[in-house]
């Protein structure tokens, strides 16, 4: 796992003209490869159910 980033950091990066990279994630193995390439930060939702599975809300 790579280093916990916080608000903060987010702010710091935009402030220093940086590109934030985020992605998002639907599964812990799609989490875990995404944490791996070293993204800025990883959106995890709980619609793992309407997207994979097609269920309905």
């Amino acid at each position: 796992m790579n280093e916990k980033v916080m608000p903060h950091h987010f702010i710091k990066m935009k402030k220093q003209g940086k590109k934030i990279v985020m992605v998002t994630a639907y599964t812990y193995y799609q989490a875990k490869i995404v944490d791996e390439a070293g993204v800025d930060g990883i959106l995890v939702g709980d619609s793992l159910g309407m997207v994979i599975m097609g269920y309905k809300t």
